[in-house]
Formats: structure tokens, C-alpha cells, sequence
């Protein structure tokens, strides 16, 4: 049995898939917004409610799922095992403690690095772009 968390897709997709390629029953569907994945305590909660059933989070499909990073430590501080992501087109991803420390978390930073220097690039190429254009008032010189 597992507790599937919906972020969005068909809860039936997600459990026709569970059922096929794991041979797991679906125990409860909780619909969830993005915007819930921000709330950590309330979003745990919800996770470990009674009874501690293994939880995995359902999208329509990965590659436009945003926030997957928080998907996997959601999944992970949680508690039991399966910890599982699944897309609609029935793929499953079991997140495991070995690859969220060695891949995703630098991948992580290496994302967050990357964002921090073109924010900081943009930021820096505007102020230069204002100082270069500030009037100059004539009537001083």
C-alpha cells in the first residue's frame, strides 16, 4: 500500500501504472499544489499522517515538472520505503539516498551557481547600462 500525492495527471493513470510495474496498491490519493511543496512542516505532515504509509508523488511529466529536487527530500525525509516518482506515461523513479547526495544535490548547486552569476551578470549590465546613461546636467561643468 502507498499514500500518492497528485501534483497533477490522472490518480488512475498513476495507480494502473503502480499496480503493473511494482505489483503496489494505492491506499490514498491526496491532491497537492505546487504551491504546497513550499510549506515544509505542513507538507511532512501530510506525508507521515496515520497510518506511515510509503508516499510517492504523481506529474503529468517530468521533464516539465519543476521542483523535483524538493520532490526527492520530501520523499526522503518522509520515512518508509518505496520512495517513488511517477509520470503518466507510466515511468517510475525510485529516489534513493546514494543518488540524491552524489547527483542531485550537486546538480543542485551547480544550477543554484549558475542561476546566482547570470542574475548577477544581468544585475551588473543594468546598473552599468544606467550609469553610462545618467544625465548630465550642463549647467555645472
Amino acid at each position: 500500500m502507498i499514500r500518492l500525492l497528485v501534483l497533477s495527471g490522472s490518480p488512475d493513470a498513476f495507480a494502473a501504472a503502480l499496480i503493473k510495474e511494482r505489483g503496489v496498491q494505492v491506499a490514498e490519493t491526496i491532491p497537492v499544489q505546487e504551491k504546497d511543496i513550499a510549506a515544509f512542516q505542513p507538507m511532512l505532515r501530510l506525508m507521515r499522517r496515520e497510518p506511515v504509509l510509503p508516499c510517492a508523488f504523481g506529474c503529468k511529466d517530468f521533464t516539465l515538472q519543476r521542483y523535483q529536487f524538493f520532490l526527492k527530500f520530501y520523499l526522503l525525509a518522509a520515512g518508509p520505503s518505496p520512495r517513488i516518482l511517477i509520470d503518466e506515461g507510466g515511468e517510475i523513479r525510485t529516489v534513493l539516498w546514494p543518488s540524491f547526495l552524489f547527483l542531485d544535490i550537486p546538480r543542485f548547486l551547480v544550477e543554484l551557481t549558475a542561476s546566482s552569476f547570470v542574475l548577477a551578470r544581468a544585475v551588473f549590465s543594468i546598473l552599468r547600462q544606467r550609469i553610462r546613461t545618467a544625465p548630465v546636467d550642463v549647467r555645472k561643468s
